[in-house]
């Protein structure tokens, strides 16, 4: 694990089968599976990001019922790998499958591929069901090209398989299926499914995701009906190239350019809040290929929108806000306080003001430095005064720190930070 951490981003991939989360599955196609370890590694390897994790799943094994494949589904989800492949079953000469055929109930297509129609635990039309869903599963999912609005329309389902299931549904009532559709066509039809879900007011949100992720793979040459015309900024954003043509204050690599070179190679959105984001197609994420993103505060004046206290009303008034972290999520906002020894957590609203949500002890004295681990899911704090660095597990509903889960001896920790 150590090494793979060392290499290049995007030099190596990890195909890894997990194939059902089902403990009597696994045991009937005689594997042997920790999925809380397989869970572990993923997240470790994740964690580095520098290596494209492939994991699948496989309808029609013996005893996965739907119900149980939607538990296999929303467990691997989570997981969040690159690419997520749903498959089926192939019943093939000389396998166990083909040898328990009979006993498993399995009729599969006699031609190659050899793949499942139905079994004592999944009928065909369920198969069938499962067969759309995987469709959007490699449109949405695994085509990296909608993660910023799949990601948040995970929050109008109760679970991922959930969505996925309405998303295809969607398309079979309406026709879509058996189209060919083009890219922008994809984008629409997310945009109309997205609007029969969720309440008017919360459209343009979405509507800021989905153009996120329609300029991260490319500078698209048309714009979507559903778009904010943004011809009240030409002249802004004109300025702002220019400016960045002589100062290379975000673009380093497009020495030699002039500003309307470089306004036509990039693309600048601007957001149904006002918020501007450049898009950088010379510089690319190495495993999504998604193009390098500035939030910029361009012909704008920086505002006070609030001031918040660190300390809890509980207790006596002593010391004041050392460091401040934001979870991975975006969700919560975390400050260290150096007199009380405690966390201030609060959540982060739509209107991006915050809402206090709880005063947690530190686990140590006079905390200073703060950091959220790569995963997420813990946070590490280094206490200045007794000389230690805590970690506290993340509630990932609630955002509130729990019980110190691990304290180490660091001589006056000051600043902690994840490599």
């Amino acid at each position: 694990m150590d090494l793979l951490a060392t290499f290049r981003p995007g030099l190596a991939q990890l195909e890894i089968g997990v194939q059902s989360t089902n403990i009597q599955t696994i045991h009937e196609i005689d594997r042997v599976m920790d999925f809380d370890m397989v869970t572990q590694k993923v997240q470790r390897v994740a964690s580095a990001e520098n290596i494209h994790q492939h994991l699948d799943l496989i309808a029609g094994l013996p005893y996965e019922n739907l119900e149980s494949f939607k538990k296999s589904f929303n467990d691997v989800y989570r997981l969040r790998p690159q690419q997520f492949q749903l498959g089926f079953l192939k019943v093939l000469k000389g396998s166990k499958m083909h040898e328990k055929a009979g006993e498993y109930g399995i009729v599969y297509h006699t031609r190659p591929m050899y793949e499942v129609l139905s079994t004592n635990w999944l009928t065909y039309d369920e198969v069938i069901h499962l067969k759309g869903i995987e469709e959007m599963v490699e449109v949405y999912y695994n085509s990296c090209q909608f993660r910023c609005t799949m990601l948040a329309l995970e929050a109008e389902f109760d679970t991922p398989f959930a969505m996925y299931e309405a998303l295809a549904e969607y398309y079979e009532e309406n026709g879509l299926n058996g189209l060919k559709h083009s890219r922008m066509g994809r984008f629409d039809i997310l945009h109309d499914f997205i609007l029969s879900y969720v309440k008017k007011e919360h459209a343009p949100k979405y509507e800021d995701d989905l153009l996120m992720d329609l300029y991260l793979r490319e500078k698209s040459k048309s714009r979507p009906s559903w778009a904010a015309d943004l011809s009240g900024y030409k002249s802004e954003i004109q300025e702002f190239f220019r400016k960045e043509a002589e100062e290379k204050r975000y673009l380093k690599d497009y020495e030699g350019y002039s500003w309307k070179q470089i306004l036509n190679m990039t693309h600048v959105e601007v957001d149904s809040k006002g918020k501007w984001t450049l898009f950088d197609y010379k510089r690319r994420d190495p495993l999504t290929k998604d193009a390098k993103t500035y939030r910029i505060l361009e012909g704008k004046t920086l505002q006070e929108l609030a001031i918040y206290s660190v300390q809890d009303p509980n207790q006596p008034w002593s010391g004041s806000a050392a460091d401040i972290v934001v979870s991975k999520d975006g969700r919560f906002v975390y400050s260290s306080n150096r007199g009380q020894s405690n966390i201030a957590v609060w959540k982060v609203l739509e209107s991006g003001l915050l809402d206090s949500v709880a005063y947690v002890p530190c686990g140590g004295k006079g905390p200073r430095g703060l950091n959220i681990s790569p995963d997420g899911r813990e946070l590490l704090c280094a206490n200045n005064d007794d000389g230690s660095v805590t970690v506290l597990p993340l509630d990932q509903g609630t955002g509130i720190p729990g019980a110190v889960a691990a304290s180490f001896p660091v001589p006056c920790a000051a600043c902690v930070r994840t490599i």
